[in-house]
């Protein structure tokens, strides 16, 4: 039996299998549980009864990616043992976790993917969704008794191309859970989405021939690219836990689930999600609009690696209650690494991309501060920017921040970040400190929103309250095969 939707929304554990299975030719009872709060584990118990002449796996044994537990139109996949029993009479239970569970044939084609993801929080910040308002009637005439705005949750979609379009929706009471002033902790299931063709309309047969089958791993790409867009507006790792495909049909029974998939992954708790750039004033369907940008961005080996790096630093910056020695380290981190992606590993123009690599090469330091010798790197105190100051400079001269090319508010942040890594403390006090690091924060905040194509609203760090602001960065300074 297939996860049901009121069975994942908010629940600590779903039951996926109760029933037999077979494990090295040895037959038993399988009972596999996604255990979703507190934490994320796909755990399993296996118990033989009878004797049986095949040997079972031991806890002791390297692990064997190879071992599955097969059940009926069930399969658990990269198994790990961690417990074994032996009571009185003939039993064993084997216990453990999987990295993987499906039903049915995941490679089998289907017209229409659910999935679910945890601690999605952004829902409950951003704008730019569809209120799902809630309408009360009366039984007897159906004469409306209330109605009440977005009463009912949130949703927004968006079009993929001319065949596919995702959809994300969130109930009230997942709101009220992700509510920041509830301060809970964990993680649960709170959006359900769809990956979907409109164009299909069950009352007009003739729109059935137009849609396209995918497989459930294809499905799932798209679906992992749009989770890890999503992470960087939640502040946090997030991706789909489970995943069901169906089929459409002209006859009395339209729609039939195909396969489904369970993923265990790492998601980021709740209590662990950080202040990103997201407001109410921000646009989700605006950002979400960005993906097929950021899909093309992604089939770059050198942007898979750069931007789950960057998130990696971002996040650590981005919590609430981090230190500022982490923090500094973090965002010198990102911007470096930002900083070479951009300059050089997407920089068309040869002579420049050459120039630009002079920068990061450590035994050409002295070739490069001749080439970069400009009176716009000189701070006031008549030295100029070290290499790493002008390879910032270049950065956010590249975007479009031109009000943010000042060379002694750049050697700011590096003394900043020189503190946070050396002994030897400098003079610039808590206040200064805070500030020029939120400008940093800011800054990776916009070179990734930039690169990403998103013209909506965000937050504007360099305010004491939660305020929003139109992109500071050009967006005409993008590369338009992007």
């Amino acid at each position: 039996m297939l996860p049901k939707h009121e069975n994942l929304i908010l629940r600590d554990k779903v039951l996926l299998y109760n029933n037999l299975a077979s494990l090295n030719n040895c037959n038993g009872r399988l009972l596999a549980e996604l255990q979703i709060f507190p934490s994320i584990c796909l755990n399993f118990e296996f118990e033989i009864l009878g004797e049986s002449s095949y040997p079972l796996p031991s806890i002791f044994a390297p692990r064997d990616t190879t071992e599955q537990i097969i059940g009926h139109i069930f399969l658990l996949k990269n198994l790990a043992f961690n417990r074994e029993r032996s009571d009185i009479g003939p039993q064993k239970v084997l216990s453990g976790i999987s990295g993987e569970a499906n039903y049915n044939n995941i490679d089998s084609k289907a017209h229409f993917f659910e999935f679910y993801l945890p601690n999605c929080r952004i829902q409950y910040t951003s704008g730019g969704q569809i209120n799902l308002n809630k309408r009360v009637e009366e039984s007897n005439t159906g004469k409306e008794v209330s109605w009440e705005l977005g009463g009912e949750g949130r949703r927004v979609e968006i079009s993929l191309d001319n065949n596919w379009s995702i959809r994300l929706e969130i109930d009230k009471k997942s709101l009220k859970w992700l509510n920041p002033n509830t301060q809970n902790t964990g993680t649960f299931i709170t959006t359900s989405g769809k990956l979907y063709q409109p164009k299909y309309d069950a009352t007009k047969p003739e729109t059935f021939t137009k849609l396209e089958e995918v497989t459930t791993q294809e499905a799932l790409k798209n679906i992992n690219y749009l989770s890890l867009l999503l992470s960087f507006a939640n502040g946090g790792f997030l991706s789909p836990l489970y995943l069901k495909s169906s089929k459409f049909y002209l006859d009395s029974d339209p729609i039939r689930p195909q396969s489904a998939c369970v993923i265990p992954s790492r998601i980021t708790p709740i209590e662990q999600l950080g202040i990103t750039w997201v407001t109410n004033n921000s646009n989700l369907s605006v950002y979400l609009s960005c993906l097929n940008s950021f899909k093309k961005m992604q089939q770059n080996k050198y942007w898979q690696d750069t931007f789950k790096f960057a998130l990696i630093q971002y996040f650590q910056a981005v919590q609430t209650y981090t230190y500022w020695p982490i923090q500094a380290s973090a965002l010198g981190a990102a911007l470096e690494r930002l900083s070479y992606t951009l300059l050089v590993e997407e920089e068309s123009n040869s002579q420049l991309r050459a120039d630009h690599e002079l920068l990061f090469e450590i035994r050409k330091k002295d070739k490069a501060k001749s080439r970069w010798k400009d009176l716009k790197y000189k701070k006031t105190d008549d030295k100029f920017l070290s290499v790493t100051g002008i390879r910032l400079s270049l950065i956010l001269e590249k975007i479009g921040l031109i009000n943010d090319l000042n060379p002694d508010q750049i050697q700011t942040f590096l003394d900043i970040r020189n503190d946070a890594v050396h002994p030897k403390q400098g003079g610039i006090s808590p206040e200064q400190r805070d500030e020029v690091l939120s400008r940093a924060i800011m800054w990776v905040d916009e070179i990734l929103l930039w690169r990403l194509g998103y013209d909506g609203q965000y937050f504007d760090r360099l305010e004491h309250w939660l305020t929003s602001i139109s992109p500071r960065y050009d967006l005409t300074k993008r590369d338009p095969s992007w």
